[in-house]
C-alpha cells in the first residue's frame, strides 16, 4: 500500500510540476519518510507532501483521531503535538490539519506560531451530509481562516464515496481571509470567504482558485 500511495502522487507531482499534499492514509511513516520520529509498532493517520519533483518534503500525522481511528476500530496512535511542522515552499508556508485536528486549539495554535499561511484540511466525513454536519464545520478552517484570521488560505477536500462500508459526504472548499466572494455550503446562508465550493457533497469535483502568493 505504502508503494502504491507514494508511487501515484510522486508520478503526479512531476508529470503536472506541482507541489502536491496528498490525501492522508494509514500508513507505518518508517516504509516512507524515516526522519527518526517514528515509533515502534505505532502506525499513525498521515497526510504526506510532494514538491515539482516527486519528492517527499514533508508530512503531518493526526493528533486526535476520531473513534473510529482509536482502539474500537483503526487501532491508531494520535501523534504528539510536538511533531506538528510547516512545510516551507515558494508558494506558501503549508500547515496540514487532518479533518478533526482543524477544529482543535492546539494544533492551529502551533500551525500558527510557526508561520504557516495555508492551510489544509485533508478531511473524510463518515455520515451525511446534514445541516448540523455543515453548521459544524464551519467551526473548523472557516473559523481559523476567515473568522480569527490565523492563515491566508485554506482548503479543505472532502472524500466522497464508500470506503469498504463506510460512505463518506461532504462539499470540499477553498476559503480565503480577505476574500469578497460570498458562498456556502449547501444548506447554509451565504458567508464571506468562501471562495470555491463544490457543488455538491456526494461526488467528484475539482476547485480551481487563482490567488496571491501569500509569502510576498
Amino acid at each position: 500500500m505504502s508503494k502504491i500511495y507514494v508511487d501515484t502522487f510522486s508520478e503526479m507531482a512531476r508529470k503536472y510540476g506541482t507541489y502536491i499534499v496528498a490525501g492522508s492514509t494509514v500508513l507505518d511513516t518508517k516504509y516512507i519518510y524515516n526522519n527518526g520520529s517514528n515509533r515502534k509498532g505505532e502506525v499513525y493517520n498521515t497526510s504526506y507532501v510532494f514538491d515539482m519533483d516527486g519528492k517527499i518534503i514533508g508530512k503531518q500525522s493526526k493528533v486526535h483521531p476520531i473513534d473510529l481511528e482509536l482502539s474500537e476500530g483503526l487501532d491508531l496512535t494520535p501523534a504528539p503535538l510536538t511533531d506538528i511542522d510547516v512545510i516551507k515552499t515558494p508558494i506558501g508556508n503549508i500547515g496540514i490539519a487532518i479533518c478533526y485536528d482543524a477544529f482543535q486549539e492546539d494544533v492551529l495554535d502551533v500551525l500558527q506560531e510557526k508561520g504557516a499561511n495555508i492551510l489544509i484540511q485533508p478531511s473524510a466525513n463518515p455520515g451525511q451530509w446534514t445541516f448540523e454536519q455543515q453548521q459544524s464545520w464551519m467551526t473548523g478552517c472557516y473559523k481559523a481562516v476567515v473568522e480569527e484570521k490565523r492563515f491566508r488560505y485554506a482548503i479543505n477536500p472532502m472524500l466522497n464515496g464508500a470506503a469498504f462500508d463506510i460512505e463518506f459526504y461532504g462539499q470540499s472548499s477553498i476559503l480565503s481571509r480577505d476574500g469578497d466572494t460570498k458562498a456556502s455550503f449547501s444548506q447554509l446562508p451565504s458567508s464571506l470567504g468562501m471562495e470555491a465550493i463544490a457543488k455538491t457533497d456526494d461526488t467528484q469535483e475539482i476547485l480551481v482558485l487563482t490567488v496571491p502568493n501569500p509569502n510576498k
